[in-house]
């Protein structure tokens, strides 16, 4: 490679840089300040697939490294105000985390404990009490 076409290189990937920073910055305001911890998404990704982003489980209901169902994924679109289609968007690790949060402040869920819980268990009252507790 030339020096002319390293330095055009390096210009590229700094560009690259600056806006995939950028675009994360955005996606952090636009969420707020309750996003989730990234070990927890690695976490619950990890627990749900096994790492695989192409996963489907649950008799084909539950799609994605989170394994998110649709009508998660309808409930997380309303919440976030998003209008995104389930089976080309699940498989996306940022539009899941999106989809993820929203459904998680739609329901209160604010430690990493009951995110977990609310992501598994669904809505309501199984995002908020513990394992242990029963219903009133």
């Amino acid at each position: 490679m030339t020096p002319l076409g390293k330095s055009m290189l390096i210009v590229v990937i700094s560009i690259w840089l600056v806006v995939m920073f950028m675009a994360g910055m955005m996606t952090q305001k636009a969420l707020g300040d309750e996003v989730a911890s990234r070990s927890l998404y690695d976490a619950i990704r990890l627990v749900e697939s096994g790492g695989a982003d192409n996963a489907v489980g649950d008799s084909g209901t539950s799609r994605g490294g989170f394994q998110i169902g649709m009508a998660y994924w309808r409930d997380g679109c309303e919440a976030g105000g998003v209008q995104w289609d389930y089976l080309s968007l699940v498989w996306s690790r940022p539009h899941c985390e999106y989809i993820m949060h929203s459904y998680w402040k739609r329901y209160g869920a604010k430690t990493d404990e009951e995110k977990a819980r609310c992501h598994n268990s669904g809505p309501a009252r199984e995002c908020r009490r513990s394992s242990g507790e029963s219903e009133a």
